[in-house]
């Protein structure tokens, strides 16, 4: 048992020591360059932005996966009120976006006389905006 506590002091005191001598290379740190990049324009980032998230939206579209969605209004750590759903996410041959709900009980954010309201349109936001995916197709159309 002594040996096994020598043996640790030992390797603590040898971490403690060597960390000042540790090269910097944990942390980019310094003074922030606001300069505009040199090689690309502005434009060239989002087409460039915005192409990969037009091929994380195909690959996206490729999957099935589980969605759940929970609003809760709180006073300290008690839940007042709450809106939860749980469905399944999926698309068709043709690519179109299917929903299969999996859980939804009723909800009680009208219990809470402080709470919120949860509209139609928010839910569409939460099904169908989030994530946000700006693509070159979405760029092109402004």
């Amino acid at each position: 048992m002594n040996r096994t506590l020598l043996v640790a002091s030992i390797l603590l005191t040898a971490m403690v020591l060597s960390g000042p001598l540790l090269p910097n290379s944990f942390a980019d740190e310094g003074p922030l360059d606001s300069a505009a990049p040199k090689s690309v324009t502005p434009e060239q980032i989002i087409q460039h932005f915005a192409a990969k998230e037009k091929e994380f939206k195909a690959a996206r579209d490729l999957y099935t996966f589980r969605q759940e969605v929970r609003v809760q209004t709180l006073d300290a750590n008690t839940v007042l009120g709450e809106y939860h759903e749980v469905f399944d996410v999926s698309y068709d041959d043709q690519g179109k976006h299917l929903e299969n709900v999996v859980f939804a009980p009723q909800s009680t954010l009208d219990q809470d006389p402080n709470g919120i309201q949860m509209s139609p349109e928010d839910l569409d936001d939460i099904r169908h905006r989030l994530p946000f995916v700006l693509t070159t197709d979405a760029i092109s159309k402004s």
